[in-house]
């Protein structure tokens, strides 16, 4: 990655939110919490008095969310020269984040190093560290409410005290048929602690550093907190909900390229996570792990343009006996009033609700709803739970899917022989004994049904040319089923377990971070 071009080159950032000027009405005075108030006592001269703005910038590894940079906006151009990170102390949460760089930019939109001076301080922290891998109880399905307790309350998201979209003019509200509301959804747009749930952060100036214009802006005594958060890739999601009569609501995020032309067609990418990595926000699918959000990347998307739908499991879709989970309620959902259904129509406030029903519909009202839309180029992409519920998808709807790319799942061997003609490539680790065991049942019995099948093992910690000449030797060959198994011991990190719970989740881990791979589901097509 090039030095001092991390943002432009990496992912979309939250995009233009403040030129050189002062920050709108709500914004900045929120934004600063501390930055832009400022006690009488403070020297004039000091980086307290001229601190006015504090950024989190955020970007979604293999292993997660992290904060890959702070900027800081100065009321007058600093002189590069001036920066040392020696100059400053951060605080994001986690200790060992050091800063590595530092440079300034008068570039609001994505704070790439522009010249020897700016009004922007960006602060690039390292990343090295690994997010370890959680696993959350399973959860069975949430009971009925008795009828004498009434509906349930609204559930309420924190509101941020302003958020001012006009910021962000790459987060799309609409396209075609499919819109949203923004500000019903704050995500990580804003700093916990302000109104959001995005990462807070802070930051004080230790040292002296001097304006463009020479004079000197001496250490600061407060920690400056962030209000806003540039989540990359993320905040270029919109977050709409899917309404489904018979099935219920259905959270999902999806992507348009950034130079979307509606007279083009597009691949779409449906993406499943596991439910390890869901949650109850639209973004909880997106920053758990980069699965989701590789495919709108901006390297990415320069090689491969595609719409990306990462719908938001709350619960699994598939149970362990391969069933579609199906979740009982009374009433409608949360905050909404009954509503009589139409002559001959389903009730919109179905008593039980099937989430992969709602999922599967979702791809048919997409592809009603965008027409630019390529039905020949409709792919399947997910991990653990997600990889299984993909199995499920296509044996449900074998003639929707071009071809899927799936990490870690597991299904019943005997199932997947409906499997026979599909265009799939099946990833998993010989430490993960759970998919490891069923999806080598599962090949077996498809090559017994006709499927032509390839399979190889990796060396899960081989450099990336290596991995890229894995991937090239396995589509070349012949075979409509592609079998991956990432050999024990070369998949876990050094210093983490290397337990079946690990090389489960680094199965995607590692999968997903090669280019390879994603190149060759996007060379398929019905």
């Amino acid at each position: 990655m090039r030095k001092g071009m991390f943002l432009s080159s990496a992912c979309i950032a939250f995009a233009a939110l403040i030129g050189t000027s002062a920050p709108a009405q709500g914004a900045g005075s929120a934004s600063s919490g501390t930055a832009n108030q400022m006690s009488p006592n403070v020297r004039p001269d000091s980086a307290d008095a001229h601190i006015k703005d504090v950024f989190a910038i955020t970007r979604v590894y293999a292993d997660g969310l992290k904060v890959s940079a702070i900027a800081v906006r100065y009321d007058k151009a600093i002189r590069a020269s001036s920066l040392s990170p020696a100059a400053f102390v951060v605080k994001t949460g986690v200790d060992s984040q050091r800063i590595t760089g530092v440079y300034t930019s008068t570039d609001a939109a994505y704070f790439t190093k522009t010249g020897p001076s700016g009004q922007y301080v960006v602060l690039e922290l390292s990343t090295d560290y690994v997010i370890p891998v959680t696993v959350r109880a399973p959860q069975g399905p949430p009971a009925a409410r008795p009828p004498s307790a009434g509906p349930p309350a609204p559930r309420v998201e924190p509101t941020p005290a302003k958020i001012d979209l006009s910021y962000n003019p790459e987060v799309l509200t609409k396209v075609g048929n499919i819109s949203w509301e923004p500000a019903a959804h704050p995500a990580s747009l804003v700093a916990t602690g302000k109104g959001g749930n995005g990462r807070a952060v802070s930051v004080t100036q230790i040292g002296n550093i001097k304006t463009a214009d020479g004079k000197t802006i001496t250490a600061g005594s407060s920690e400056k907190e962030n209000y806003y958060v540039r989540n990359l890739t993320v905040d270029g999601f919109m977050k709409p909900d899917y309404r489904d009569p018979a099935n219920g609501n259905l959270k999902y995020n999806i992507h348009f390229p950034r130079h979307y032309d509606p007279a083009k067609h597009y691949p779409l990418v449906m993406f499943l996570t596991d439910q390890n990595d869901s949650g109850s926000t639209h973004a909880d699918a997106l920053i758990k792990a980069n699965g989701g959000v590789i495919w709108a990347d901006r390297e990415e998307e320069a090689r491969h343009e595609a719409i990306v739908v990462v719908p938001l499991p709350m619960q699994p879709w598939v149970n362990d006996k391969f069933e579609a989970t199906r979740e009982t309620r009374n009433g409608p959902p949360p905050g909404q009033a009954a509503q009589a259904p139409p002559a001959g129509q389903p009730s919109p406030n179905p008593a039980v609700s099937t989430p992969y029903l709602a999922t599967l519909n979702l791809v048919d009202y997409l592809t009603a709803n965008i027409p630019n839309i390529d039905r020949s180029r409709i792919y399947l992409t997910g991990q653990g739970d997600g990889a299984r519920t993909a199995i499920k998808m296509l044996i449900d709807r074998p003639n929707l899917f071009a071809a899927a790319l799936l990490f870690a799942p597991d299904y019943d061997p005997a199932q997947m022989t409906k499997l026979s003609k599909a265009n799939l490539w099946i990833v998993a680790s010989q430490g993960d004994d759970a998919s490891y065991q069923s999806m080598s049942s599962g090949i077996d019995a498809l090559k017994s049904a006709g499927a032509r099948i390839g399979k190889a093992e990796w060396n899960g910690q081989a450099g990336a040319s290596q991995l890229a000449s894995d991937v090239r030797a396995m589509a070349n060959a012949n075979g409509n089923i592609k079998f991956t198994v990432l050999k024990k011991g070369t998949v876990v990190p050094s210093g983490v377990a290397d337990d079946a719970i690990d090389n489960h989740a680094y199965t995607w881990r590692i999968g997903y971070s090669i280019p390879s791979l994603r190149d060759w589901l996007f060379a398929q097509k019905k």
